[in-house]
């Protein structure tokens, strides 16, 4: 399963799944997370990570309309799920290239510079107002943040993974989110060390 890109990212997908619903059956709390992002309050880091889980998806829709020439309706269910699901529907989702532009469109630039501000400015935000010890004591008494956390983390891997896969600069996506949102905007063309996939994932599911 290891051997593939596609088995490796199955294998962090079941990961992620089995340990989320370990987490809820045996360890499920809630301190009124949910109902203070509603209304705008909260921790700044809790709030700034929250942003960026909705970027995230936003990233990776714009990577797949930036290569490709259509999405079939599979994996644009898949792309609009990630919004609401995050990484458990983004890495079953593959992202498939029929056929490579020289170029993002201008609309793929527009979007993909005002993603990298905002996710600059969620960045900054949860930065400068943060409180660890706060952040540190809702990881582990409130199960939306703490499977919030992990779904971010898995979700800044996979864009690590698809960045090195399309891009030659790949190294841009170590900045979370920022870089990935550039590589899409800016960069003109794929990396050419290694002939394009028909799937990113390596293989269909």
């Amino acid at each position: 399963m290891l051997r593939t890109f596609g088995g490796r990212i199955r294998f962090v997908w079941y990961i992620l799944f089995i340990y989320s619903v370990y987490h809820l059956i045996l360890f499920r709390h809630d301190q009124g997370v949910i109902e203070g992002l509603m209304r705008l309050e909260g921790e700044p880091l809790v709030l700034a990570l929250f942003g960026l889980s909705v970027l995230f998806p936003l990233s990776i829709l714009l990577l797949s309309i930036r290569f490709e020439e259509s999405i079939g309706w599979q994996r644009a269910l898949g792309l609009l799920l990630g919004f609401f699901l995050g990484a458990y529907a983004l890495y079953p989702t593959f992202v498939g290239f029929d056929r490579i532009r020289d170029e993002p469109r201008f609309l793929i630039r527009v979007i993909g510079l005002l993603g990298g501000l905002f996710a600059t400015g969620l960045i900054m935000f949860g930065f400068v107002f943060r409180d660890v010890w706060s952040f540190a004591i809702l990881f582990n008494q409130d199960s939306f943040v703490h499977i919030m956390t992990l779904n971010l983390l898995c979700l800044y891997g996979l864009s690590i993974a698809l960045s090195k896969r399309c891009f030659e600069n790949w190294g841009y996506s170590l900045v979370p989110l920022v870089g990935f949102f550039l590589l899409i905007a800016v960069a003109m063309r794929p990396a050419s060390d290694k002939p394009v996939p028909t799937d990113v994932f390596g293989e269909r599911w």
